[in-house]
């Protein structure tokens, strides 16, 4: 017995407690801490330009022969793609999760090599990127000239040039991104009335700017080969290009008849400004830059934001004293603030666990064994934690917080049977020798069974797998240690402080008066298994109508695949008239900050106009921002929630009646898309045109908006931009010597921004643009203003040339799996889950789409289908588990049965619990429900193992069971409220995070409660109908025996 040599070697024992509770020490303080482990999945992101071009040219040019190479790439869980009309591309592909992204990176980088030579040549001079990023954003941080001292123009450079690059450089940054990049650009703005007066043309000044504006080389004197011997070689050393606006404005255009030379400054006007004008931030009125940062798909999120607040701490000891910045979106400040009341709660755990072990315990000294297992079991799972490879998380600490109430529980048995020998006249060694002799088997039961529970959880595979086995090996390897710790520890704990003189000292009155309650209760207990045993086939019938009453408790829960959180941020969206200008949504957005400027509980934000933050697009009609609330201390009433704020913001903002308005949730976990709800693709695989793709998308989405148990259904696709096609008659240009070519290149340069060149600056490279003055390109009529030189030199009118067509086109076109899609998102209403929302919008695509539509689930949405039936699996394997180990310990297969018997109520309990408390069932209670699979055997085990034993030493069925049943009344007990006075701070916990300790809080003390109260009563009786069915299979097997 192993047990023995400890007692009589007590000093190995201590030192080997002593020894774990260090290496432990050193563990914690090395292991990373996160929110979640890796349970995103990796993202891969493509991005391509093809400027000029519309979103339904990307489409077909661009889109189409990548993802043709890239589709089906290794490990690829689905991918999904961005054509914009402002020539960008942008594919992401996801992988399963767990998949290494430098692989998954260089296997989709290889793909788009195998595509390049199929794309337009345009495409493939600016180049193919392809990046590993997270699709979740890390923080965002905004920066501002305080007091207005620089325009946003030069504060924009100045973060290029020494902010932005330096934040890239962080370790686990993946990007940078400056929302308003107002890149510096020299802007040449073309005054088409005296290009005409000069006889000049567009085309004319573009070919001046681009033969003046360059780097020009001039080779060498004296250099190799050479027929003499020359004592130097001079580099000769040419023109550079143009770095000042000045410079531009000298450039030569005409030489007039009269010998003069007419500049650029004569017919445009010259300045060095911003590359775009199409987007602006704010925060109360003052214009502002933010910037959000990008992790990489394995990045830790606290370091990086830890390095990221310490690189701009550094940095900002060198700016300008103006310059200042903050954060209107932190989601790590949420992840800190979730561990820290974790970390409380973890704190008055122990508290609890230590409160009811000395009410039953009744002593201080037997309560100091079980209470010294805590910190050897805490201490010795963080050893396993470091040797895994594992992180300080939410999951990890939920484990040992559960832990907390097991790990007491086999030294709570312990101390108990010592004790109660010790009453029987043994000397404290004898006591603990003898209790010893009688718990190892039981022990050794109790840790595999709980330990055995986990193992189904840390073998499954994808987002639950992840989540279960951080979950599962932090929990299982504490109460492996437990079992250690009460075989090795807690007796030499025991022969060191039990002492048989307190045993008869009467305990303070509180506890006194606690363990003459339940002494009392112990008697009426043995009673009422009595009356139970009289009565089998009444009881037995009661106990079958359980099962299915907990089967329709658990059905009637609303599913989720994790609580939504209230985490202290929101996300503003916002839609004008398709084609609304820049000026129109800044009106709005005013609106929308006067709002915001009033609200108590909006400590800062950003509010972008010309952003989509949903798909991180950009158009002058889209508005966005990031909004940070107060503190969660200063928000404790349930009308103070960022939910119930977030109805009170709607509200207002639906008085704004030129747009549509809203706020929403961050994502329940980060790298789970950039909003909360749900997130789907609707798949057009008819090869329908795009209107057709988008009636049905408006018919599927009215459809869902009838639904009361969704909202804010909306949709980032809109088929009706207003556009003009713009037709250049072919044969006037033939008749008058034009180039068609020529016509379009003159309409780029007077009515868009036409790249000419570069030029240097800050030791950069910025770019030329050419384009007309505002007041040139207001109307059509501006065009009769604009040549174009025919192939003898003589300006033609532009106008004479073109037709104007009004038409419509949308502005984004996207694409799930390959198919033309429409994305659509929303939100469960109040009082529904993700779940709900899922089912209701299957149940609509299956009723209202027509063949060739389908339904394509991503981000958070398509890990809670994937998830739907796993947990059920899990929890199904952990039963048969936990049925085979006892199987093998007890060398019956009808034994166990009894022990799998006690699992219905504790399921009950949990349902029922989370039933009336209106609690989703959610990953949190999956894992919750596994945990109570192996409580609830532990229960029974106590009372099996010892009425076996009875059994064994001949004492008849009955007799063993109320034997059994009156010695183990008080450790089961014990145990039991042990445990759920650990679970109770979750349970009641608050602050940030609050809703996922609630569920699996909730989850484990009512099942624990209800596996206490009624379980205890049905186990024996349980026991009793198996065994007796298994004598009478026996007496029946021998007899047949003899009569054959």
């Amino acid at each position: 017995m192993i047990s023995q040599f400890f007692i009589r070697r007590p000093r190995v024992a201590l030192v080997s407690a002593i020894a774990v509770v260090l290496l432990g020490l050193i563990s914690l303080s090395v292991l990373p801490v996160k929110e979640y482990p890796a349970l995103t999945p990796p993202q891969i992101v493509v991005t391509a330009r093809y400027p000029g071009a519309d979103s339904e040219t990307i489409a077909k040019t661009v889109a189409a022969p990548l993802e043709e190479a890239i589709n089906g790439v290794d490990g690829m869980l689905y991918m999904v793609s961005s054509s914009t009309s402002a020539g960008v591309y942008t594919l992401n592909v996801y992988f399963e999760v767990g998949w290494d992204p430098n692989v998954a990176k260089m296997d989709v980088n290889n793909r788009v090599q195998i595509a390049l030579p199929r794309l337009p040549e345009e495409v493939r001079r600016l180049g193919v990127e392809v990046r590993e990023r997270s699709p979740d954003i890390l923080k965002v941080v905004a920066f501002y000239s305080e007091g207005g001292q620089r325009d946003v123009v030069e504060l924009a450079n100045f973060l290029l040039i020494n902010v932005i690059d330096e934040l890239k450089r962080v370790p686990g940054v993946a990007d940078a991104i400056l929302v308003d990049p107002k890149v510096y650009s020299i802007r040449v703005w073309l005054l088409p009335d005296k290009l005409s007066m000069y006889g000049l043309t567009p085309l004319e000044i573009y070919q001046a700017i681009s033969q003046q504006n360059q780097q020009f080389t001039a080779g060498a004197l004296a250099d190799e080969p050479t027929t003499e011997r020359p004592f130097f070689t001079y580099v000769l050393r040419g023109s550079d290009r143009f770095s000042s606006a000045k410079q531009f404005e000298e450039i030569l255009v005409k030489v007039l008849p009269d010998g003069s030379t007419l500049k650029l400054k004569d017919v445009a006007r010259v300045e060095l400004t911003s590359e775009q004008f199409n987007r602006n931030s704010f925060f109360k009125k003052q214009k502002v830059l933010p910037v959000p940062i990008f992790l990489t798909s394995r990045a830790n999120a606290l370091e990086v934001s830890k390095l990221i607040d310490e690189k701009l701490k550094e940095l900002s000891k060198t700016w300008p004293p103006d310059i200042k910045y903050y954060f209107p979106y932190n989601p790590t400040v949420f992840v800190k603030e979730s561990i820290k009341e974790v970390w409380i709660t973890f704190g008055l755990a122990i508290l609890f666990v230590v409160i009811v072990t000395y009410f039953f315990l009744g002593g201080l000294a037997p309560t100091i064994v079980p209470t010294l297992a805590i910190p050897v079991s805490i201490f010795g799972a963080f050893i396993v934690m470091y040797v895994l490879g594992f992180s300080v998380n939410l999951l990890t600490l939920f484990g040992l917080i559960l832990a907390i109430g097991l790990v007491v529980d086999d030294a709570i048995i312990v101390v108990e049977n010592v004790e109660r020998h010790m009453e029987e006249g043994l000397p404290v060694k004898e006591a603990t020798l003898k209790a010893m002799e009688e718990l190892t088997s039981p022990l050794i039961a109790i840790v595999l069974v709980l330990s055995a529970v986990f193992i189904p959880a840390s073998l499954v595979g994808g987002f639950i797998g992840r989540f279960y086995q951080q979950f599962a090996v932090a929990i299982a390897s504490s109460v492996l240690i437990s079992g250690m710790t009460a075989l090795v520890f807690s007796p030499v704990l025991c022969t060191l402080l039990l002492r048989e003189r307190e045993l008869h000292k009467r305990p303070i009155y509180p506890v006194y008066l606690f363990q003459l309650i339940f002494n009392r209760a112990r008697e009426s207990y043995v009673e009422r298994i009595k009356f139970l045993l009289k009565r089998p086939a009444i009881f037995v019938l009661l106990f079958l109508l359980i099962l299915p009453l907990t089967y329709v408790l658990i059905k009637r829960l609303p599913t989720a695949l994790v609580p939504t959180e209230d985490k202290g941020a929101l996300f503003l969206i916002g839609n004008l008239p398709p084609g609304s200008s820049l000026k129109r949504t800044e009106e709005v957005l005013s609106k929308i900050e006067d709002i915001f400027m009033k609200n108590p509980y909006i400590d800062r934000y950003v509010a972008i106009s010309g952003f989509d933050l949903q798909g991180f697009t950009y158009s002058t009609d889209s508005l966005g921002g990031f909004i940070g609330l107060i503190d969660w201390s200063k928000r404790t009433k349930k009308e103070e929630t960022s939910f119930a704020l977030t109805q009170r913001i709607n509200k207002e903002l639906s008085q704004i009646r030129e747009a549509v308005l809203f706020v929403v949730s961050p994502p329940a976990i980060m790298g789970f898309g950039r909003v909360g709800g749900f997130d789907l693709y609707l798949e057009d695989r008819t090869g329908g045109d795009i209107r057709q793709m988008f009636e049905v998308a408006q018919g599927f989405i009215n459809k869902l908006r009838e639904r009361k148990e969704l909202t804010l259904v909306r949709t980032t696709f809109n088929p009706s931009n207003p556009y003009f096609e713009v037709i250049v008659d072919r044969t006037k240009a033939e008749a008058y010597g034009v180039s068609v070519n020529d016509v379009y290149k003159t309409l780029s340069m007077t009515l868009g921004a036409s790249y000419v060149n570069d030029f240097n600056l800050f030791d950069r490279v910025y770019r030329v643009y050419l384009q007309a003055e505002f007041d040139y390109r207001k109307a059509f009529d501006d065009l009769s203003k604009v040549y174009v030189k025919n192939k003898n030199g003589v300006p033609i009118p532009v106008a004479n040339l073109v037709e104007i067509k009004p038409l419509s086109r949308p502005q984004l076109l996207e694409r799930h799996n390959q198919f033309k899609a429409v994305r659509i998102l929303g939100e469960p209403a109040s009082g529904y889950t993700t779940g709900d929302a899922i089912r209701v919008v299957e149940k609509v695509a299956k009723a209202t789409l027509p063949p060739g539509y389908t339904i394509g689930w991503v981000g958070q949405s398509l890990q809670e289908v994937l998830s739907q039936q796993k947990g059920y699996v899990v929890l199904a394997m952990a039963v048969l588990f936990v049925y085979l180990i006892l199987v093998a310990l007890y060398e019956s297969w009808l034994a166990p049965i009894a022990v799998i018997l006690s699992i219905p109520f504790a399921l009950l309990g949990a349902s029922l619990t989370l039933n009336l408390l209106k609690l989703p069932n959610d990953v949190y209670f999956q894992v919750g429900l596994v945990t109570l699979v192996g409580l609830s055997a532990k229960n029974a085990i106590l009372v099996v193992e010892f009425a076996e034993e009875r059994i064994r030493r001949g004492m008849d069925i009955i007799s063993a069971i109320l034997e059994a049943s009156y010695l183990r009344f008080r450790p089961i007990v014990m145990t039991s409220f042990a445990f759920i006075a650990g679970a109770i701070p979750l349970a009641l916990s608050t602050g940030a995070g609050a809703m996922s300790r609630h569920v699996i809080g909730w989850t484990v003390v009512g099942g624990m409660l209800f596996a206490t109260l009624l379980g205890t009563l049905f186990i024996p009786l349980l026991y009793y109908v198996i065994k007796a069915l298994s004598l009478k299979s026996l007496k029946i097997l021998k007899r047949g025996k003899e009569n054959a």
